[in-house]
């Protein structure tokens, strides 16, 4: 077993908590101990016994639901007081994980959440590696840092511009700059002071290494058990601005030399390198889908770290100059955080602050010195190798971090309450919605899903419902209670998931429609036979979760990541049909439309889909089973916990 523990931080709501878990349970089975950070303890979901859940509150924006798993005292830590410090708890945690009384192992590693970026710093202050974990996809992100460099004056005659490095197809469009937060024509933000993001400037974690003191005497008994009560705070400290000439965040300790190379010596990939794309090369090809593309078989689980290979002459972890050091190496105890420092100057905080995500562009990212995507190689290699070039650090595709179970059903029917929290808001059961299925025909159903936290307006809906009940085919429509709408400004407003247009849509179609107000067991629906398409938002876990099922979709994008998503299925995938795109409202006509053109025609998207599917008839793709190893490999080992 590897020596100290890999700290794991996600953000709250169920598409953030359940890829976290998911990823904890990789790395655990690679004999790593995993300190999880949650809210509360999700006491019916399988956890390795590797890991240990640490009960800590982190910031809850408003309007935004809380995550599914339910609070349980059984076998987790202490909890940090709900009120208080949330950033300076962070801090004291992180402190008493060097304390000699402290029964606990080292930490030797961070992973957090990209929306949680404001401890980045904080890990930094305390001489821990942290890495960058997104769970969306890297599509989105390589897109919003081309984005982040150009503006509408770069757009070309046909109002376009293609990104260096991109596929053609993932072009940048002027609806995409009106889409990005702050535009005039972009909707409110969900995120930003106004809508629970960061405060202004203030707390710790501004950057600055303060001077180390004496490593912590880690003494007997300093392995195992649950660490001490965690201290309440309120101070909120977003992460510094990027300095010139800055490549980031440190690496990892060097207290037994480099750390070991990976098994290959160009970042994310298992394989040979793709081939170099310039701006006048075209276009990508399209990815072949097929079973295991590109990857070599998984190693097996090794003990400890003598699984490390030798360093590769003449390679390294950067595609440029490494950062600089770290310091006296992540054992050291460094002074508490200096709370009451001044804010940055304004024109140096970042663009969280003008009304984007907290923390969510690479810019507020350059204390970590990796990133870690919930995709795969098989789906988005063009765009973990744009992230790796544009970053100059590793970049690794570990997903798609779906539960165990949907990997091992290899195609037959998984039952979300035997891989899933369980949960009682919702009005029809999952047995129910199986009988349901069961009595229609192979590939007939219409499955219609937004997600948990946003939704289409009120108006737009309404539509849906008209055209769901024209379009005379069988539909599940599900209906979150506490999903976020837009008022007729624009305005995020809160709803109770229930409109006049719902409540005889029911009545009217009959035994056509099953209506679910509330959770809905989606890997459930969306591996049954009788499902044959997916109207969805395109949140990047329903997208994966879609083609894994071999599920066609018709997008309709609402919020932030979910446009980019959209486009990569239509567009570059071309797994699905667009029913919504712009900036236009959607039409009775649009749904209908769609509907019959993708369950009536487009047989070419429906093997698309299909071919998608294949990619995980395996299971777990080995691409990524190889970038968890060669990450695991980029973490050196503890020479000695007592140094």
């Amino acid at each position: 077993m590897a020596d100290g523990e890999i700290i794991v931080v996600p953000f709250h709501g169920s598409g953030h908590i359940f890829p976290a878990i998911e990823l904890s349970n990789r790395l655990a089975s690679h004999n790593y101990r995993i300190a999880l950070l949650l809210p509360s303890n999700p006491s019916d979901v399988s956890l390795h016994p590797l890991i240990r859940i640490v009960e800590f509150s982190m910031p809850h924006p408003p309007g935004f639901p809380p995550g599914p798993p339910q609070p349980s005292s059984s076998t987790s830590s202490p909890s940090a007081s709900p009120s208080g410090t949330h950033w300076s708890s962070f801090a004291d945690f992180l402190a008493r994980r060097f304390d000699s009384d402290d029964p606990s192992p080292p930490p030797i590693c961070a992973i957090v959440d990209v929306m949680m970026s404001q401890l980045l710093d904080i890990c930094r202050e305390f001489e821990i590696p942290a890495v960058s974990f997104f769970t969306s996809g890297a599509c989105t992100t390589a897109l919003d840092h081309a984005m982040s460099k150009l503006s509408t004056e770069d757009l070309g005659p046909d109002r376009t511009v293609t990104i260096p490095g991109l596929p053609e197809e993932m072009a940048l469009t002027s609806q995409d700059f009106n889409n990005r937060p702050g535009h005039p024509g972009a909707p409110p933000p969900m995120f930003g002071p106004d809508h629970g993001g960061p405060p202004p400037h203030s707390g710790p974690g501004r950057g600055v290494v303060r001077p180390f003191g004496p490593p912590p005497p880690f003494g007997p008994g300093h392995f195992g058990g649950p660490p001490p009560p965690l201290l309440p705070g309120d101070d909120i400290a977003p992460p510094p601005p990027p300095g010139p000439g800055h490549h980031g965040g440190p690496p990892l300790s060097p207290r037994r030399g480099p750390p070991p190379q990976p098994p290959f010596g160009h970042g994310h990939c298992d394989g040979p390198p793709a081939p170099p794309t310039s701006a006048g090369s075209g276009p990508h090809p399209m990815p072949q889908l097929r079973p295991g593309d590109g990857g070599a078989p998984r190693p097996p689980p090794r003990e400890g770290h003598d699984h490390h290979p030798p360093p590769v002459p003449g390679h390294g972890h950067f595609a440029g100059p490494p950062p600089p050091p770290f310091g006296h190496g992540h054992g050291c105890r460094p002074p508490p955080p200096d709370v009451g420092a001044p804010p940055p100057p304004p024109d140096r905080i970042g663009p969280r602050h003008r009304g984007g995500p907290p923390g969510t562009s690479l810019a507020d990212m350059e204390s970590a010195i990796a990133f870690l995507f919930n995709t795969c190689d098989d789906l988005e290699r063009p765009f973990l190798e744009y992230l790796k070039k544009e970053t100059k650090k590793p970049v690794w595709g570990v997903g798609p971090l779906l539960p165990a179970a949907f990997w091992s059903a290899a195609g037959s029917l998984v039952h979300d309450a035997e891989v899933r929290p369980k949960r009682d808001d919702s009005t029809v059961s999952e047995r129910d919605v199986l009988e349901w299925l069961d009595s229609k025909p192979r590939g007939s159903v219409i499955y219609v899903s937004f997600g948990s936290i946003v939704a289409p307006s009120e108006a737009e809906l309404a539509e849906l419902a008209a055209g769901l009940e024209e379009s005379n085919r069988p539909f599940i429509w599900a209906v979150q209670h506490r999903a976020l709408r837009h008022d007729p400004r624009g305005f995020p407003v809160h709803t109770d998931g229930s409109f006049s247009e719902l409540e005889g849509l029911a009545s009217r179609v009959g035994g056509r429609g099953l209506v679910i107000r509330g959770w809905a067991p989606q890997l459930l629906i969306l591996s049954h036979g009788a499902t044959g398409d997916f109207l969805t938002h395109c949140g990047w876990n329903s997208t994966v979760e879609a083609l894994g099922c071999g599920v066609p979709m018709l997008t309709w994008p609402v919020h932030g990541d979910q446009h980019h998503n959209a486009r990569l299925v239509t567009r570059r995938l071309q797994a699905g049909i667009a029913i919504k795109s712009g900036s236009e409202s959607v039409s009775k006509n649009d749904v209908v439309g769609g509907i019959e053109r993708l369950m009536a025609g487009e047989e070419e998207v429906r093997q698309r889909a299909a071919s998608a599917r294949a990619i995980f008839a395996g299971g777990f793709p080995r691409t990524s089973s190889a970038s968890l190893d060669a990450f695991l490999d980029f973490i050196p080992p503890l020479s000695d916990p007592k140094s």
